[in-house]
């Protein structure tokens, strides 16, 4: 999400995560900070944020995204946002069961691309599954529609909705 500054267009990319967080727990607080000038962190911390799914496992959603500044064209606004890297990943009792991730600079793994990781009792586990790109909102549409997690309130579907709408008409990728 552009901005005037590199503080606005922090806001600009916070607010609409914060907005999709709070369709599933209105608690929720995400935290982030700046390491640079140019590159901050958001993350929901440990063990994430905690999502209602009546008679199941308690289930948690961890998330961390590191982000930078960059500049971004004059029609949009001088700054924007720009993911670096994300980890997305839903468990349940304390294991993953779909971990979705993306570090291209990563110097500790050769898997360059978003990729999925299957549930932890799965042969496959250890697989990186081609994805392509995954926004936040589509793993909490993910978890709402398929998983069975309650959403905080009725409005949840249209808000990540939207925020997705907002996220895809900014976002360099396709």
């Amino acid at each position: 999400m552009p901005g005037r500054n590199r503080d606005e267009a922090w806001r600009a990319f916070l607010t609409p995560l914060e907005r999709a967080v709070g369709t599933v727990d209105l608690t929720a607080r995400l935290k982030g900070r700046h390491v640079s000038d140019d590159v901050s962190v958001v993350t929901s911390g440990i063990p994430g944020l905690h999502l209602a799914r009546p008679g199941c496992p308690e289930t948690n959603l961890f998330l961390a995204m590191t982000l930078r500044c960059i500049p971004d064209d004059a029609e949009k606004g001088p700054f924007r946002m720009t993911t670096m890297k994300y980890d997305f990943e839903l468990s349940e009792a304390g294991s993953v069961v779909f971990g979705w991730h993306w570090h291209p600079e990563s110097k500790r793994s050769n898997v360059k691309w978003p990729h999925l990781h299957l549930p932890a009792g799965s042969v496959h586990k250890s697989k990186h599954v081609p994805t392509g790109r995954v926004a936040l909102e589509d793993v909490l549409l993910f978890a709402i529609l398929d998983m069975s997690v309650q959403p905080a309130h009725g409005e949840a579907i249209p808000i990540l909705n939207d925020v997705a709408e907002r996220h895809k008409k900014h976002r360099s990728w396709a």
